[in-house]
Parts: structure tokens; C-alpha cells; sequence
């Protein structure tokens, strides 16, 4: 089986994120790969995030993510996230595998779902792997973008600012700390 090549990540990809990952993400180590599952083509939308390796479908992936529309920027930054999962020693592949057996992968897409946490949720690493990657890219949405009509819910983006701040306090601060990741358990964290 031959894989699609990889690409390192852009000076402009870099630019865009490294406010929010600063010092966090070893951006050296970032591979921006088209293909799909297990590096096939497919049909669906779905990306994979394996290792610091980031799978886009072939008819999605750019050449160039700070130069896409604001949506697809959201959508870097979430498997971005991966990336910096994974390099605080995350392993993806066996939290992902739970999520799916639980369920959160299906057509309702529950693995994702934080919003209902929000208001309970006092640290960051309580939050599932697919919770802490949509919190991050929401928040990179409200915070950094400029908004240009392509994020379906910006403005709760915009308005749970506050609480992203407040949930991201410690990342915010120390995007290196390795008690960040999703603790021992937290892919049992209730689904939406």
C-alpha cells in the first residue's frame, strides 16, 4: 500500500496557531497528509489525526490552511489538537477506540459535544480527547478569527468566551503541561 506524501506545516500555518500553542506544540514534527483512513481515499469529510501525522480527505486538504476559510481554520486547529495530545503522550488511537464503543462516532456525533458540560466542568482534563479539541478550536474561532461567515456557530462561540477562558485557564498559561490531556477515565465523561 503506498501512502500519499506529507507535507511539513506552512510559515503561515505556523503564524496562525502559535498564538494560541506557543512554546506547546512541537510544530516541526507536523505532517499535513491527503488520503484518509489508513492513508486510502474516501468519501467522507472525516479527518485523523495519528500522531503528530494530520489525514485530510483529498478533496479537502490545502495547501495552505491559513489561507482557508474560516471554518477549515477551526477544523485545523481540532486535529491540531490531536498533535498536541500526542505529544504530551496521549495515545489517540485506544481513547478514540472507547469513544466508538461508546458510541460517540455515530451519526449524533456525541464524542464531541461539551457545550452541556460547561457549566460542571472545572478542569480542562476532565474533558474527553474530541471535547478538548472542539473547546480549543471554538475558542481559537471566538478569540483570533475575524469571522467571515463560514463557522455555523460563531456567535455562541463568541458568547461562551468567558467560559472558554475560564475551562482553558491553565493551557492558556502553559500549553506545555502534561496534566492537560484528558485524564485517567475522562473518555467516560458523559456524551451529549
Amino acid at each position: 500500500m503506498r501512502f500519499a506524501p506529507r507535507r511539513p506545516l506552512t510559515a503561515a500555518e505556523i503564524a496562525l496557531v502559535q498564538s494560541l500553542f506557543r512554546d506547546g506544540l512541537d510544530y516541526m514534527q507536523i505532517r499535513i497528509q491527503s488520503g484518509g483512513w489508513l492513508g486510502l481515499p474516501h468519501m467522507t469529510r472525516a479527518a485523523l489525526a495519528h500522531g503528530n501525522t494530520l489525514v485530510f480527505p483529498p478533496r479537502l486538504v490545502h495547501h495552505d490552511f491559513a489561507e482557508a476559510n474560516d471554518a477549515t481554520k477551526v477544523w485545523f486547529v481540532h486535529e491540531l489538537v490531536h498533535a498536541w495530545q500526542w505529544q504530551r503522550g496521549f495515545r489517540l488511537w485506544r481513547h478514540g477506540a472507547r469513544l466508538a464503543l461508546r458510541g460517540g462516532y455515530g451519526k449524533l456525533q456525541r464524542a464531541y459535544r461539551y457545550q452541556h458540560l460547561l457549566p460542571h466542568t472545572e478542569r480542562f482534563c476532565d474533558l474527553n480527547m474530541e471535547q478538548q479539541a472542539d473547546l480549543i478550536a471554538h475558542y481559537f474561532d471566538a478569540a483570533f478569527l475575524q469571522g467571515d461567515g463560514s463557522v455555523h456557530d460563531r456567535t455562541r462561540h463568541v458568547e461562551q468566551l468567558p467560559h472558554y477562558r475560564a475551562l482553558l485557564a491553565d493551557f492558556l498559561v502553559n500549553p506545555c503541561n502534561l496534566a492537560l490531556v484528558p485524564a485517567r477515565g475522562a473518555h467516560r465523561a458523559p456524551l451529549g
